[in-house]
C-alpha cells in the first residue's frame, strides 16, 4: 500500500472454457496496458491468431585484442539475421532487449539466442516471464567463436554474464565442454601443397567433428518440437544435462543427442590440423558415448531470484 508496509500482487484471471490464463498488467498500468494484457491472453486461448515471438540477440562489441594487434574489426561471425527472417515466415517476431527488466506485453514465446553480456535486470525479466507461465527458448553455450589475432584462425573464448547459472537453478546444466562427433558436416580449410616447386593453396572440405550432424536416430520421436525434421547440424555445441532431482514432477525430455561414437573436448583450439590428425583434424577421444544436445522441460519452476534482492534499473 502507499503509506503502509503491506505489499500486494496485482493480477487477473481469465477463464475461457477449461483454460485459465493469469494476466499480469505491465508497463505503467494504464488502461491501454491492461487492455493489451487481456487481448494477449484471449489470443493465447483462441485459435487462428499468429503467435508472437520475442527475440533477444546479443550486441557483439568490438574485440579489444584485435585493435591491440592493429587489425581491423571484421563483421561478427553471427548476426542471427537468418534466424529472424526464418521465424518471421511463421510468426510475428519482435526484437526485445529486456533492459527495463520486463518482457514486453503481447509476447507468447521468448527466444534468447547466444546469451552473453546480460545484466541481472535482463535475467530477472526472463525469470519473471517464466514464472508467469511464459515459454522460453534458450540457444546458448559457454563459448563463442572469434578470430585468433596471432594465428588468424578460429578460437573459442568463454562467455561472460550468460544464463548458465540460472539454467542450472531450473535443472538444466550446460557443461563447459564441446561435443565432437565422427558423424558431422565438413569444414572448408586451406591446404598448402607444392606444384612444380611452387607453393599452391587450395580449399578442401574435411571432416570437422565440431559440426555435429544429428539424424533421425538422434531425435526423440514423440515431440512436436522437432517433428518432421530430417536432420539438424549443431556447430560447437555443449552437452546439456537434466537434473533428475530438480525436474521431478516435471515433463523433461532430451530432444537431440549425438551419435554413440562422439566424445568431449575442452580445448579452445578449434582449428583443425589435418597433417597431424588426417582422419578428423583433432585427436580422437578415448571415451565415446552419445551426448544430450537439446532438452525441453515443462512444469512449475522456482524463481532464480527467490530470497534475493530484486534488480533495479540504473539511475
Amino acid at each position: 500500500t502507499l503509506f503502509g508496509d503491506t505489499t500486494y500482487f496485482l493480477h487477473m484471471l481469465l477463464q475461457v472454457g477449461d483454460q485459465t490464463q493469469v494476466i499480469y498488467p505491465g508497463g505503467d498500468l494504464t488502461g491501454a496496458d491492461i487492455r493489451q494484457g487481456i487481448e494477449t491472453a484471449l489470443k493465447r486461448t483462441s485459435s487462428g491468431f499468429l503467435q508472437v515471438v520475442g527475440l533477444w540477440r546479443p550486441t557483439i562489441q568490438p574485440d579489444p585484442m584485435m585493435a591491440q594487434f592493429g587489425q581491423m574489426q571484421q563483421p561478427p561471425f553471427s548476426t542471427w539475421d537468418t534466424l529472424f527472417q526464418s521465424l518471421s515466415q511463421e510468426y510475428e517476431v519482435r526484437p526485445v532487449d529486456l533492459a527495463n527488466g520486463q518482457v514486453p506485453p503481447g509476447i507468447d514465446v521468448l527466444v534468447v539466442v547466444a546469451p552473453q553480456g546480460m545484466s541481472d535486470l535482463q535475467r530477472y525479466a526472463i525469470d519473471q516471464f517464466l514464472m508467469r507461465g511464459g515459454a522460453v527458448v534458450v540457444a546458448g553455450s559457454d563459448f563463442r567463436v572469434t578470430a585468433d589475432p596471432m594465428s588468424g584462425g578460429l578460437t573459442l573464448v568463454p562467455i561472460e554474464d550468460g544464463l548458465t547459472e540460472m539454467l542450472g537453478h531450473y535443472g538444466v546444466t550446460v557443461e563447459p565442454t564441446l561435443v565432437m562427433d565422427p558423424q558431422n558436416e565438413p569444414f572448408p580449410v586451406t591446404i598448402s601443397r607444392q606444384v612444380n616447386g611452387f607453393p599452391v593453396q587450395e580449399l578442401q572440405s574435411i571432416n570437422y567433428p565440431y559440426f555435429v550432424d544429428v539424424r533421425a536416430d538422434g531425435m526423440t520421436q514423440d515431440s512436436p518440437i522437432i517433428a518432421n525434421l530430417p536432420a539438424v547440424t549443431l556447430n560447437w555445441v555443449s552437452p546439456v544435462r537434466l537434473d533428475e532431482a530438480k525436474n521431478a514432477g516435471r515433463t523433461a525430455t532430451t530432444l537431440l543427442h549425438s551419435s554413440a561414437q562422439s566424445w568431449l573436448r575442452d580445448d579452445t583450439n578449434i582449428q583443425p590440423d589435418p597433417a597431424t590428425y588426417p582422419e578428423f583434424g583433432f585427436p580422437p577421444g578415448d571415451q565415446r558415448a552419445a551426448q544430450p544436445l537439446a532438452v525441453s522441460v515443462i512444469g512449475e519452476f522456482d524463481s532464480f531470484f527467490a530470497g534475493k534482492e530484486v534488480p533495479q534499473p540504473a539511475t
